[in-house]
């Protein structure tokens, strides 16, 4: 796996409080590190505890995320392998965007604090750009 993978967990750690939920998309390529043990990862999309595969579209993805968000997720999570749900889930993309900070921008991680709305004006801050394509920043 590399360096991409030990990097990760540092920086998801970084940004949590302990016991905090957070929503971990990664197309079920990485794993559960023991840096991230004290939180509670919800796998997106999963179905009995396991990954269940990409959303079959923006509708579905974002009812997911907002019943995760109501369940208590504070974060979601994509990491290098699924940057292409940012592109492709236009809707999702959209939603997050509009309504939620993205509070890391990385080559390997982007994240969007799911704990308040906070709306940004379409094409406004540097983040935008960069949290779609996951430009390092």
């Amino acid at each position: 796996m590399g360096n991409e993978g030990r990097s990760c967990p540092a920086a998801i750690s970084d940004i949590l409080t302990k016991g905090d939920t957070y929503i971990l998309v990664d197309d079920g390529l990485l794993y559960q590190n023991e840096r991230l043990a004290n939180y509670s990862v919800l796998t997106f999309l999963e179905k009995d505890g396991t990954y269940y595969g990409a959303p079959t579209d923006d509708a579905t993805a974002i009812d997911v995320l907002e019943r995760a968000r109501a369940s208590g997720a504070c974060l979601i999570v994509f990491a290098w392998p699924a940057f292409w749900w940012l592109n492709y889930y236009d809707g999702l993309f959209e939603h997050l965007r509009s309504r939620y900070a993205c509070v890391l921008s990385k080559s390997r991680l982007v994240v969007y604090d799911l704990k308040g709305q906070q709306w940004v004006p379409a094409g406004e801050g540097k983040n935008a750009v960069a949290c779609r394509v996951g430009i390092c920043q």
